[in-house]
């Protein structure tokens, strides 16, 4: 189907660039026969993006966060030739912070966002935070 014609579907402006980048990087896993992975994806991002593979009759791909029940993923595109076992520790990596004893359970989800904020990561580089009691661990998006 034509790049053109499936992005004069969609409504809004964000929703056509993410599909704009999900079509160029479905010709790019294609010409140069290699996988090809987005940034993490929201909810309603990961809802276009799979009406799209399922209407193009995508096969090759997989929804990954870094543990099953990840609410923000990235799509992971691979070649028919490729095993995508071999991939996830190319493309992700996992970071833990472990907090003092005395600052133990007064970091929030928030908190630990908006420092990896502060750092100048971008949120479409950082998975799912996943908080308990004197840590957290992000899951990052790692580009080579």
């Amino acid at each position: 189907m034509n790049k053109q014609v499936e992005l004069s579907k969609l409504q809004k402006d964000e929703e056509k660039l993410l599909l704009a980048k999900i079509l160029d990087k479905l010709k790019i896993r294609d010409s140069k026969n290699r996988f090809a992975n987005t940034d993490f994806l929201d909810l309603s991002q990961k809802r276009i993006v799979e009406e799209t593979l399922v209407k193009r009759k995508e096969e090759n791909y997989q929804f990954f966060g870094g543990f099953k029940q990840a609410e923000r993923t990235m799509l992971v595109l691979f070649p028919n030739t490729y095993l995508e076992e071999k991939i996830y520790n190319q493309i992700m990596s996992a970071l833990r912070v472990t907090l003092p004893k005395e600052l133990s359970e007064s970091y929030e989800h928030k908190t630990y966002l908006g420092a990896m904020m502060k750092l100048g990561v971008k949120r479409e580089k950082i998975g799912d935070i996943i908080v308990r009691e004197n840590r957290c661990r992000h899951n990052y998006f790692k580009r080579n």
